[in-house]
Parts: structure tokens; sequence; C-alpha cells
């Protein structure tokens, strides 16, 4: 049995991460899958980020082993920076493997993935 913070758990156990990031960036997504080498899964709100980041926060997920899903970016302001609070992420290790994404169309503050035998959802 390891030991992950306060809560013992077996290599059996699914480990789930909240975590509000009040705006996702390069830096602070380094930093939270650094921290998440022992996590499974770990759900991202508030991540305030465009569609253009979406590329680049999939490709430094893969680097540390996770695949990445985001919900429709928060609406943007005229100067094309996020108009409000909003955006959601799954993260899931790579031995889970592939899942089903669930994206509302008008919704930027949720973001659903189904598994084979569970469903997460990750909600701002």
């Amino acid at each position: 049995m390891a030991t992950l913070g306060l809560f013992p758990h077996t290599q059996d156990d699914l480990l789930c991460f909240s975590i509000n990031v009040t705006s996702l960036t390069k830096r602070r997504l380094v930093s939270i899958l650094e921290a998440s080498s022992n996590v499974d899964i770990i759900c991202l709100q508030e991540t305030r980020h465009l569609d253009i980041n979406t590329g680049r926060a999939k490709q430094v997920a893969k680097k540390y082993g996770f695949f990445c899903a985001l919900s429709n970016p928060p609406p943007l302001r005229s100067d094309g920076m996020c108009i409000r609070q909003g955006g959601t992420a799954v993260l899931w290790k790579m031995n889970l493997g592939k899942a089903t994404v669930y994206r509302h169309q008008s919704c930027h503050r949720n973001i659903v993935v189904k598994f084979k035998s569970f469903i997460v959802a990750s909600v701002h």
C-alpha cells in the first residue's frame, strides 16, 4: 500500500484529483502533471483556455503520459481575451486507454469523458 498525502491506496485504486486552476498556463500544467505521477485522472476547472492553446495542452499532457480533453473555450472579449471564467478539462493516464469525449456545443463549463466502465465529468 502506498500513501499519497493523507490518502492510503493500493495500485488497484483509481485516483482522481480535481483542481481549480484559475487560468491554465503551460507552467501551471507542467507543475500539476509533475505533482500527479501517481494520479490516474485529473479534472481541471476554470482553465480560461483559448482554442489556440488546446493543441499545446495536449502535447504537454502526452509528454507526461496523459490524454487531455478540454471543453469548448470560454467566450472572448473584442480584444481576444477570455471574457469570463470557465473552461474545464479532463486528463487521464494513457494506460486507461482511449475514451469518448462529450462537449456541450454551447457550454464552456463542463466536459464529460466516458470510459468502458465509468464516466468522469469536470464541471465549473
